[in-house]
């Protein structure tokens, strides 16, 4: 798991980037990947407030503004959180799957789960098997891919 603060340029400042301007959650996930994919339709389904936006790794203005190598993409998922104080924190694997759901529904309870003693390293653990299995149609381009709430 990788958690730390990131300083971002204003995504408003973006033209490409204008709908992401406001938002306070961001998921940067694989977008050629169909298990990606489902995971996050499961995501939106149940995001009833729309709190979390999903944007596929593909896409190069978002990679390049949230400061996301292509390396770092192709490794995990990302999820950045607009601090209060307007900094983002960002986290990727299991800790920001868990994050990204509890943000969805509106609770802390994966979150608290994740920090009991021994559960990060089986959930990081188990998501780095899952994300090393996926399949050779999971790679990442530098293809632009647009942004939206249903990826």
């Amino acid at each position: 798991m990788n958690v730390a603060p990131a300083a971002l340029p204003d995504l408003a400042s973006i033209p490409a980037l204008e709908p992401l301007a406001h938002a306070d959650t961001i998921l940067v996930f694989d977008g050629e990947c169909e298990f990606c994919r489902r995971c996050v339709d499961i995501l939106q389904s149940l995001d009833r407030h729309d709190r979390v936006y999903s944007v596929p790794s593909q896409n190069l203005p978002v990679r390049e503004a949230l400061r996301l190598s292509a390396d770092e993409a192709a490794e995990s998922v990302w999820l950045y959180v607009r601090l209060p104080s307007g900094r983002w924190m960002r986290c990727s694997g299991a800790a920001a799957v868990d994050s990204a759901l509890d943000i969805a529904l509106g609770g802390r309870v994966l979150r608290t789960i994740y920090h009991l003693p021994g559960v990060a390293r089986l959930q990081e653990h188990l998501y780095r098997r899952v994300a090393d299995g996926r399949g050779p149609s999971c790679s990442l381009s530098d293809q632009a891919a647009t942004i939206s709430k249903e990826s």
